[in-house]
């Protein structure tokens, strides 16, 4: 809320930190005739920092040379505590100090501006007036940020799809295969997964950077999307793996050799990416499970099981199998 004659705003918090007696008689003097409401004061850095974590405020006004904790100090663990709280506090500093030397000190130091104690009287409210705009703006917008950071958030959890592929995300494999055993409930049938790792992922991972991983794997994706039927479901459930959600009639339909050539395909192809061409090893395992309405299992179990097969199929380097009948 703003002061109709002096257009101030009155909900601005102040905390003044200062040691000595008659500094702070002289900021107190100088905001004495301001409508500013919340101000308060502290005799150490220590109890600034308490008074903070009990309620932020948006401007602070510190000493620069204080006992035990200077003005510097200070203004580093306040600027941890905004981090933590996601909030911003504009810091000017009291001092005798003068010149470049000092001003680079305290911007280097992450203070917003400085006052010296001589010109206290008639730079001190200028300087709260713009501290006063810019803590308004920054916390505005840390506002709104976290706001949009929390409508991010909400956006992927219900996501179904994987932003680097493109194709379903593990809440959607797990949806479609909710979906396929329960149409195997009613007409029989097997569910079967199909799953494939771009491996060894640890080594990969710490032999290129974060922008060629991407790559990699939105590649492998696109590869896989040209090797999948029409009515399989392709999704990427972790960051080096993919899985493929199948129907077919019998157990006896589930051959492994139908997939080899995605084994193949996929590590005969060279992917190419800004630092060149690499090529890429995947390890593959098949599961299959025989639904009836007196057999029937869980989609995350289902997975689950795939997952062990696969581990097989990481330290045999084969196509491993593994069914549920």
């Amino acid at each position: 809320m703003l002061d109709k004659q002096t257009q101030l705003n009155v909900a601005l918090s102040i905390l003044v930190v200062d040691d000595n007696r008659f500094s702070s008689a002289m900021i107190k003097r100088v905001l004495k005739g301001t409508p500013y409401q919340d101000i308060r004061y502290a005799s150490d850095g220590q109890k600034a920092l308490d008074a903070i974590k009990e309620q932020p405020v948006n401007i602070l006004i510190a000493d620069w040379l204080m006992p035990e904790m200077d003005g510097l100090e200070l203004s580093q663990k306040v600027r941890a505590i905004d981090t933590e709280t996601e909030h911003f506090t504009y810091i000017i500093l009291v001092t005798a100090k003068d010149g470049n030397s000092a001003l680079n000190e305290a911007f280097d130091n992450g203070i917003d501006d400085f006052v010296n104690k001589d010109q206290l009287n008639e730079q001190l409210l200028p300087r709260i007036r713009a501290a006063d705009r810019v803590t308004h703006l920054y916390n505005d917008l840390l506002k709104k940020n976290n706001a949009l950071k929390r409508r991010v958030l909400s956006l992927e959890k219900t996501s179904t799809v994987d932003q680097l592929t493109g194709l379903g995300n593990k809440r959607f494999a797990l949806q479609k295969l909710k979906e396929t055993i329960r149409y195997c409930e009613h007409r029989a049938g097997v569910v079967q997964l199909v799953m494939l790792e771009i491996h060894p992922w640890n080594n990969i991972r710490k032999q290129y950077p974060p922008a060629i991983l991407q790559n990699l794997v939105k590649a492998v994706g696109v590869q896989l999307q040209t090797l999948a039927r029409p009515l399989d479901i392709l999704c990427r459930i972790g960051p080096n793996q993919f899985i493929l959600v199948t129907h077919q009639k019998s157990i006896e339909d589930c051959h492994d050799r139908s997939f080899h050539r995605f084994k193949k395909k996929l590590t005969t192809n060279r992917i190419k990416t800004p630092i060149g061409t690499l090529s890429v090893e995947v390890a593959m395992a098949i599961y299959a499970a025989e639904i009836t309405k007196h057999q029937i299992s869980s989609a995350e179990l289902l997975i689950s099981n795939c997952i062990k097969v696969m581990e097989k199929a990481k330290t045999s380097g084969k196509i491993e199998t593994g069914t549920l009948l």
